[in-house]
């Protein structure tokens, strides 16, 4: 009976919203919500009855439906204007500007910090960043690594620059947050 049930509220739920004008996306989020209700319900019933496999495949559902509503709303961000004189080559090319900071107290002295999102892969950004960092006369400073982020720090000691990047992520989301603050110092 219960199998049977959730195709026939999914049903009703969109004729309702068809019929009250509802864009596809509200359609979408409702579809979420029921889907993410329905694993709820699985948990509490694999609790209630002691299955522990059932219960940790109904949260790794629960966690993949909220990740994909996250990634729905992340794609809808705006991004913000990046100040004007970030380096471009620490902009990830993949990555929206979600924040941005320009602490700067002069055109020679330079603090700069924004933070960026992505759906890229770790690996892909961590890779951007160690080559990004190894060209036009920075080194790495620092390197940590770790299967959630990543850290990086570089200077540049021909031009007084240093930048420090910041790699986030975590198992249960679809994006990664990057931030990166940018300095320079007048000689």
């Amino acid at each position: 009976m219960k199998k049977t049930l959730l195709p026939v509220l999914l049903f009703v739920a969109l004729l309702t919203l068809a019929g009250c004008g509802q864009k596809a996306e509200q359609v979408s989020n409702t579809i979420d919500a029921i889907k993410g209700a329905k694993e709820a319900a699985d948990l509490g019933k694999a609790v209630e009855q002691g299955n522990a496999e059932d219960a940790a495949k109904a949260i790794e559902n629960i966690a993949n439906i909220g990740a994909e509503m996250e990634k729905k709303e992340f794609e809808k961000t705006v991004p913000v204007d990046m100040p004007e004189k970030f380096p471009s080559q620490f902009s990830y090319s993949n990555g929206k500007t979600t924040e941005a900071s320009d602490q700067s107290t002069d055109e020679e002295n330079l603090s700069i910090t924004i933070t960026q999102k992505t759906l890229d892969e770790l690996n892909a950004i961590k890779d951007f960043y160690k080559k990004a960092l190894t060209e036009n006369n920075w080194k790495i400073t620092v390197q940590n690594n770790s299967s959630d982020g990543g850290h990086f720090e570089a200077r540049n000691d021909r031009t007084n620059e240093d930048a420090t990047i910041d790699i986030a992520g975590n198992q249960y989301s679809k994006i990664r947050e990057i931030t990166i603050s940018y300095n320079k110092s007048a000689r």
